[in-house]
């Protein structure tokens, strides 16, 4: 199964797409995900409530974890917000 990942782009939902692959089976995940401030996307609305936002933020996080082998690296990149 994670043949049909390798050395391809692949586009569309990452949630959905990391659903479809086998746990343990990535070197490295990054991610530098929309950080819900109000900006204009095509495909995405980067406004969404505070719960409703760590909830997905939660279930991509987990899945980033999953498919990431023991002893791997995960990048996540975010912002500081203070206040």
């Amino acid at each position: 199964m994670i043949e049909n990942f390798i050395d391809r782009i692949i586009t569309g939902d990452a949630l959905e797409i990391m659903r479809e692959l086998p746990d343990n089976s990535v070197d490295v995940s990054f991610v530098d995900p929309p950080f819900n401030l109000g900006k204009s996307y095509n495909s995405y609305k980067d406004h969404i409530e505070e719960n409703e936002y760590l909830e997905w933020s939660k279930k991509w996080i987990l899945e980033m974890i999953r498919i990431t082998k023991p002893i791997q690296v995960v990048f996540l990149f975010t912002i500081y917000q203070n206040g």
